[in-house]
């Protein structure tokens, strides 16, 4: 499963060129990890889990 996971993240990331970009549109106010984040936390909790980062991910009733 973990082989599976590393492989999915790799084809997301692939089509990135990280050398065009500058270090703020990565990690800045607006970057893509804060967007990658959000969105991901967004699809989660569309798919009825909860995630509180000081008690972790808990799938809905």
């Amino acid at each position: 499963m973990a082989k599976e996971k590393d492989d999915l993240i790799e084809k997301l990331l692939e089509d990135i060129d990280f050398r065009k970009l500058k270090p703020e549109q990565i990690t800045g106010e607006s970057g893509l990890l804060k967007q990658l984040t959000r969105r991901l936390v967004e699809k989660a909790m569309n798919a009825g889990v909860f995630i509180n980062p000081a008690f972790g991910v808990f799938r809905g009733c």
